[in-house]
């Protein structure tokens, strides 16, 4: 009897040993928990799976990619499943992408990083008032399936939601789709586009009394998010960033989407060389892969972003003579962004007469600039304007601004249309024609009253006496007047002949 009893106990030291082992060298541990409490229509118990670090307290938020494997079991359970963690990229060769395709591998990435709880692009803080954070883990894992099962639910199969999915939960899981299966992009979220600087970066020098300096044309920021900035590096004593709109120098040499703003230099650029630093955020992939449990489980996966800071060169070389003192740059662009046309006619005017023109579209950003423009006539400032009319010239928008800040195209239309009447009346089309053969009917109508009432005055004037300068009636009157006299006459010489 001792000796069983020391040999349960040697085997269960050495079990404990191979545990803490393998926990050691797999360092992953999922597990399921009972997210039930939280979700509406509660059909029965639902589940949502966490991974651990073994080293660390904290867990966090996995999914499953297929159904190949048993579910997880509790935390508390004593069957444990162990994973380990592969750093994936999306155009790595692996077991999913030999399984699924590439297509697939980056959809169900796309979801990761837009569905809960990363939410990029910030779908889930519009529902987060109308859905729990569970529910949106529940939408998001039901999405991931159904793209590794080919199962999408869209209008045609609308009834395949299950009865977890409140309306609310529908709509999430639609505006989901619609974002990274839908209107899937190829480079979403993986490749992020560089920011630039825009704009002419050849410093040209001014010549003034009191000395010359040198600068550049108006510059943008391309490629960034109205919350991202970026920043200059390697300014020097003699180089300073101003913002084009104040004139002011930009604090700390930090520069946002919208900032305009041009580079003075006091003393001559020679290959000078400035720095554009920049945060990128990067999408990572991680699967989880089992290894070692009591019973085969589920592969895991869920996404994280890493950020790292980029540095981009310019190197600057200068005009040699103040010639470019009597040139000037025109910049014109687009203010608004709803309603985008394909294309904008804009038109530089001086002395009413168009001298240049060019076009607005997406490929140029809706930023375009007139170079080397004449800025004197004969000793005389030139007066610049624009105008901008749509691709049809049938529209004509309203220009703010100057030669030298700047022309910008406002929404605004001159002759009262705007892209959001046209908006209105293509969602409105047949209550819009319905509307116009009402119109026609009606001034039909009313022509036919007018043309009337016209009539009537006309008769009215032809009873009349003529105007003064009225030939039309002169002759006729004459007769009637003459016929009357002579009939006068006729009749006082019959009345004396009897007397």
């Amino acid at each position: 009897m001792k000796r069983i009893f020391v040999l349960c106990l040697t085997m269960c030291i050495i079990l404990s040993l191979q545990v803490d082992a393998l926990e050691k060298e797999l360092l992953y541990r999922g597990y399921s928990e009972d997210i039930t409490e939280n979700i509406t229509n509660k059909n029965n118990k639902i589940e949502g799976i966490r991974i651990k670090d073994i080293s660390k307290e904290d867990d966090s938020i996995v999914y499953y990619y297929d159904d190949d494997g048993d579910n997880l079991n509790y935390k508390d359970d004593t069957d444990k499943s162990y994973y380990f963690k592969i750093k994936n990229y999306i155009e790595k060769n692996d077991d999913y992408i030999d399984k699924y395709g590439i297509e697939k591998k980056k959809k169900v990435s796309a979801v990761l990083m837009g569905g809960y709880p990363i939410d990029i692009d910030g779908i889930y803080k519009r529902y987060k008032d109308k859905i729990t954070e569970d529910e949106a883990r529940y939408v998001t894992q039901a999405l991931i399936l159904n793209i590794t099962n080919d199962t999408i639910i869209n209008k045609r199969n609308g009834d395949k939601f299950d009865k977890v999915f409140t309306k609310d939960m529908k709509r999430y899981y639609n505006s989901l789709c619609k974002k990274y299966i839908s209107d899937f992009k190829e480079d979403y979220p993986f490749k992020e586009k560089e920011p630039f600087i825009m704009g002419n970066m050849t410093p040209k020098r001014e010549c003034k009394e009191n000395g010359d300096t040198w600068r550049t044309g108006n510059l943008r920021i391309k490629n960034i998010s109205d919350t991202e900035y970026v920043k200059l590096l390697n300014l020097n004593s003699d180089m300073i960033l101003i913002d084009s709109d104040s004139d002011k120098p930009i604090k700390d040499n930090i520069i946002g989407k919208k900032d305009r703003f041009y580079i003075k230099f006091y003393e001559k650029p020679n290959d000078c060389e400035i720095g554009l630093k920049w945060k990128e955020q990067n999408a990572e992939i991680y699967i989880y892969e089992f290894k070692k449990g009591d019973k085969k489980t589920k592969n895991l996966i869920n996404s994280g972003i890493k950020e790292c800071e980029k540095i981009k060169y310019y190197n600057f070389n200068s005009e040699e003579d103040c010639t470019d003192n009597d040139k000037i740059s025109i910049n014109i662009k687009k203010e608004y962004s709803s309603g985008e046309n394909e294309s904008i006619i804009v038109s530089l005017i001086a002395n009413n007469s168009v001298i240049r023109t060019s076009v607005l579209n997406s490929v140029n950003n809706w930023d375009y600039t007139f170079e080397d423009m004449d800025k004197k006539s004969e000793g005389e400032n030139i007066l610049y304007s624009a105008e901008a009319r749509d691709a049809s010239d049938e529209i004509k928008y309203k220009i703010k601004g100057n030669a030298e800040d700047g022309f910008i195209v406002s929404e605004e239309i001159i002759d009262g249309y705007s892209e959001q009447d046209e908006y209105e009346a293509d969602n409105n089309f047949d209550e819009y024609e319905e509307n116009s053969e009402i119109n026609d009917i009606e001034n039909e109508v009313l022509d036919s009253n007018n043309t009337k009432a016209e009539t009537e005055k006309a008769e009215d004037n032809y009873i009349s006496s003529p105007k003064t300068g009225d030939n039309s009636n002169i002759s006729l009157y004459g007769i009637l007047f003459l016929s009357s006299f002579i009939g006068i006459i006729c009749i006082v010489k019959h009345n004396k002949r009897y007397l």
